[in-house]
């Protein structure tokens, strides 16, 4: 191994160290899977606006009635059901939740938008169907809306077909009536997260493209199974191979028309010259919503983002993080992993300090190693209490005057901050940034964050990122980073500190954006990066809400938070009991990121030594 090669062998494990310390080694990374058999199902009551269950994707059997379906998913959520029997008849539903018919309206039935002429007892599911439980009254209010699709070469693969569905059905609901209307199939997918998506339509695409969605005239930033129609509305369709060079967006007129060719394709910034910055980050968030929409890998950041752009926060994202905190009893080694779990139930709408009885918030506040992570600890810390305007419980090891004043005493000399040791890092300047936002009230805290800021325009390259050695370059990761803090801070990352030869810290990030929505690493990475792309995703949302006028992406107070119910408790015989001479139980002895980066760190020395030491012997 020559010098060079040595040298780009630490470079690549030290790259790895940072992406292992910058992620905690997260357990919360969603879990989405395509179902083999499986339906969605909605159930509104008198208020639309605040559905009984918003709409969920639920597995079904071979044969499986609607009924069966409704009892499976009513149940999982802890949403009782009540009905009555009928001989030859089935089940006749009386109330759901506590939302019971008033007068001579009922619960009405109905599977893709129109009524199945059968009770819900004999309705047998099919994968793709979209299952409507409301309230209403005889007969059934109706809306008239319209519905087109065309092919790439501007055929006409349902041609603009008027159809009648029920008043509440989606935007999913049209297309499959305008689809048998004319006879046309559709191959659809049910994800547990991401609900159902279109594969194909009329089978054109073959595996070479896929599908965008506008409505009215304006590109579709949801799904189709999660936009509810009004009357009048137009939905159009319009296929697009993968390797058209043209942005989700672009079109969208009466009948969406061809995209001009992509002025940069195959990666970087594909946004079209003279769109302004506003117009060019909306692009492409679309564009990453599509990316996740067919790769369906979010992390927490994701979830962030999608709350800090008010789209729907899938829901078993908060189930899954929650049963983990349960099955923990509360109780996480690492403070990141902690902090990331309270993060995501806030965003949820969830309480964290009650989540089946444990006190996030109170475990965070005491935790015994803080410190043990670096800087990480103390930032993430007071992002999750702050997410929620938490309160910290009486004599807590760790308020938040104690976690401001530790992240302050690690701020280096010339205004940056650290993971470790005295390196200054362009990502943890970011993120302490945010993290100390809420306190720039107090001088000590104005000053530090006016030092950081300066830091952080100084450190900027001309190309208008961060070039740090331990990235591994110029990394999209900084970037996105240093927005968030800015932006938390009222800071603009396109004004001029900020904008250098090469443009801004925003211009800039876009440019890592690649054909496929997603982001990439590096500026010479042909392929884009789920790591990546979330914390771009987070970024863009950070820098819309500055435009907007509004807070941080990692502040969530105002909203109501619910308390999270209905996850079981572990066994406490199930548990380990092996505790200290004082009764308290021992921490888990499974490695640490600290402990993990420390052996990174051996692993590099030992490299180092080995190569020095063949040199001599060669020498000798």
């Amino acid at each position: 191994m020559d010098a060079r090669s040595l040298k780009k062998f630490l470079a690549m494990i030290a790259v790895t160290l940072l992406l292992i310390a910058q992620s905690g080694l997260s357990a919360l990374q969603a879990r989405a899977e395509t179902l083999k058999n499986a339906v969605t199902v909605t159930i509104l009551g008198y208020d639309e606006k605040a559905p009984v269950l918003e709409t969920v994707a639920v597995p079904a059997t071979e044969g499986e009635t609607a009924f069966g379906v409704l009892r499976t998913v009513t149940e999982a959520k802890n949403i009782p059901m009540e009905y009555q029997l009928y001989d030859g008849m089935g089940a006749f539903i009386t109330k759901v939740g506590n939302v019971e018919p008033q007068g001579s309206d009922y619960w009405g039935f109905f599977v893709n938008g129109i009524d199945p002429n059968v009770g819900v007892s004999s309705y047998k599911v099919k994968n793709g169907d979209n299952l409507l439980l409301k309230i209403t009254s005889y007969p059934p209010e109706t809306i008239t809306v319209k519905v087109s699709a065309v092919a790439a070469d501007q055929k006409e693969v349902i041609p603009e077909t008027e159809v009648e569905i029920v008043k509440g059905g989606t935007a999913y609901d049209a297309l499959v009536q305008a689809a048998k209307a004319r006879k046309v199939a559709l191959d659809v997918s049910v994800d547990s997260r991401w609900l159902t998506f279109i594969n194909d339509i009329g089978g054109l695409l073959d595996g070479n493209g896929y599908w965008e969605m506008y409505m009215n005239g304006k590109f579709m930033d949801k799904g189709l199974v999660s936009y509810q129609m009004q009357e009048g509305d137009h939905l159009q369709i319009k296929a697009v191979p993968f390797d058209s060079g043209t942005n989700p967006g672009d079109g969208g007129s009466d009948k969406p028309a061809d995209n001009p060719a992509d002025p940069n394709p195959g990666g970087g910034n594909q946004n079209k010259p003279g769109q302004s910055l506003k117009k060019e980050v909306q692009t492409a968030i679309e564009r990453i919503n599509g990316y996740f929409a067919k790769n369906r890998n979010l992390d927490w950041y994701g979830i962030l983002a999608l709350k800090a752009l008010h789209q729907p926060v899938p829901e078993t994202y908060a189930e899954q993080t929650a049963e983990e905190a349960a099955a923990n009893g509360g109780n996480y080694r690492n403070v990141t992993d902690l902090a990331k779990a309270i993060l995501v139930l806030t965003a949820s709408g969830k309480d964290a300090a009650d989540v089946a009885g444990y006190n996030l918030i109170e475990k965070l506040a005491n935790h015994e190693r803080m410190t043990k992570q670096g800087n990480n600890g103390p930032i993430f810390a007071l992002l999750a209490l702050d997410s929620g305007d938490y309160q910290v419980p009486e004599r807590a090891k760790w308020t938040r005057e104690k976690l401001v004043a530790a992240i302050l005493d690690a701020q280096l000399d010339n205004g940056a901050w650290s993971l470790f040791g005295d390196s200054p890092s362009s990502d943890m300047t970011g993120m302490a940034l945010a993290a100390l936002s809420p306190y720039t009230g107090e001088k000590k805290v104005k000053d530090a964050v006016d030092a950081a800021v300066n830091w952080l325009s100084k450190a900027q390259a001309d190309t208008g990122g961060f070039n740090e050695a331990v990235n591994g370059g110029e990394a999209s990761e900084s970037i996105a980073q240093v927005i968030i803090g800015l932006t938390a801070n009222r800071v603009d990352p396109a004004g001029e500190p900020f904008t250098k030869p090469g443009g801004s810290l925003v211009r800039r990030l876009l440019d890592f954006q690649k054909a496929d929505g997603g982001f990439a690493h590096l500026p010479s990475d042909e392929t884009s990066n789920p790591m990546s792309t979330t914390q771009a995703f987070l970024a863009l949302a950070a820098y819309q809400k500055y435009l907007s006028g509004e807070g941080s992406v990692f502040q969530f107070a105002g909203g109501e938070k619910v308390p999270v119910a209905g996850v079981a408790k572990p066994n406490p015989a199930d548990q380990k009991t092996d505790a200290d001479g004082e009764g308290k139980r021992l921490p888990d002895t499974a490695a640490g990121h600290v402990e993990v980066l420390l052996s990174g760190i051996l692993l590099m020395v030992l490299a180092a030594a080995l190569l020095l030491q063949r040199k001599k012997v060669f020498k000798g």
